[in-house]
């Protein structure tokens, strides 16, 4: 027998200085003892690195700092058997020498804990020569390391380094461990990770509010009341509207609205709540939906809210697109069971540092203009 020629496996982009193992495959012949590898500079054919190994093993480790980051080379190698015997050389490899890339989650609170129910995740991706990101994938675990939610492959278009990849997760419970991890592959096929970070959600309670304050003045044998509810007068069509028990607006008619202009500011960070009925079902996500409630400011910033159904389920789905941003963040509330036109869904949405929250409860046929807790 005789030695056939090796087959040298395709070698991703690696950092020279770091040992690296190139593998190979024999179909038949006589037994591998040892192989030579030969690197050249892929574009002046300079060797740039030989060396042999003794092994029964189908790899070769060139060592750290054989070769140099930043340059392209190809690679191939003979194998040899005990008699000394050579065998041809296998197919010509080429590949990349680069510095290990930086991928790391760069919007972490120190603490790792996250005050919200969603959040946007911001990986930041680096390296020396210039290698760019071809896919990324973010995903989300529990605290035994079940997978929950997955970003899928993304697919980075352009975009200079550093680049910052993004996204967001949502439906996390209070008080609750997570797992995120990133993982990704260079242009040149480098796999880059963030190793799994644990995670803890805690919410943010909120501080004490009431709508009234009483003063008890005994000397003056009188109360002050102080109110942090404001009215202001809004716009309806039809004008003027239709009231229902004197406790909400009949809005039911195709066209029909009421909107509020002017009086009053939405703060960066806000709460807001809804209640309503028998609302215009959406359930074709391919359509541009109905929605119940829009906000808008000044620079055309858009914040709607559509509510949908399927044959068992309901929930709202709240959209938010920013000015100059390609893509809308969408997120979605729980599910509950699909109502009755005559119970009362109560809409609860809050936003702090950007970042929102959305939450439906059925109240029931019952329900009589309570307070609602969340």
């Amino acid at each position: 027998m005789a030695l056939t020629t090796p087959i040298l496996y395709t070698q991703v982009a690696f950092d020279a200085s770091k040992d690296q193992a190139f593998k190979f495959n024999v179909i038949g012949g006589d037994q591998v003892t040892g192989a030579t590898i030969t690197i050249k500079d892929n574009a002046s054919l300079v060797t740039a690195y030989t060396g042999t190994s003794t092994s029964f093993a189908y790899s070769i480790t060139v060592p750290a700092g054989s070769l140099a980051n930043g340059n392209y080379y190809q690679a191939s190698i003979v194998t040899h058997n005990a008699a000394g015997e050579s065998s041809q050389p296998s197919n010509t490899i080429q590949f990349y020498c680069y510095s290990a890339p930086t991928f790391t989650f760069s919007n972490l609170p120190s603490t790792h804990i996250i005050n919200n129910a969603s959040y946007v995740f911001d990986v930041t991706y680096n390296q020396t020569e210039g290698e760019t990101l071809n896919a990324y994938r973010f995903d989300l675990y529990d605290n035994t390391g079940i997978l929950l939610s997955t970003s899928g492959s993304k697919y980075v278009s352009s975009g200079g380094l550093p680049l910052t990849v993004s996204y967001t997760f949502s439906g996390f419970e209070d008080k609750t461990v997570y797992g995120i991890q990133c993982t990704g592959t260079t242009v040149n096929g480098t796999l880059v990770d963030t190793g799994l970070v644990t995670i803890s959600v805690q919410y943010e309670t909120a501080r004490g509010y009431s709508y009234l304050y009483l003063t008890n003045n005994c000397e003056d044998g009188n109360i002050t009341v102080e109110a942090n509810v404001v009215g202001i007068n809004g716009t309806s069509y039809p004008d003027p509207p239709t009231y229902l028990a004197n406790k909400m607006i009949d809005l039911t008619t195709d066209g029909s609205y009421v909107k509020w202009a002017e009086g009053y500011q939405l703060p960066n960070d806000y709460t807001m709540k809804i209640w309503g009925k028998a609302f215009k079902a959406n359930i074709d996500q391919t359509k541009e939906p109905s929605n119940i409630v829009s906000l808008a400011n000044s620079s055309g910033d858009i914040v709607s809210i559509s509510y949908w159904e399927d044959t068992t389920k309901a929930w709202y789905q709240m959209r938010v697109q920013d000015v100059g941003e390609t893509y809308a963040y969408v997120i979605k509330s729980a599910t509950i069971d699909k109502p009755s036109q005559a119970e009362t869904l109560f809409l609860w949405i809050r936003c702090v540092g950007g970042l929102y929250d959305l939450k439906i409860e059925n109240l029931g046929a019952d329900w009589n203009s309570g307070e609602v807790t969340v």
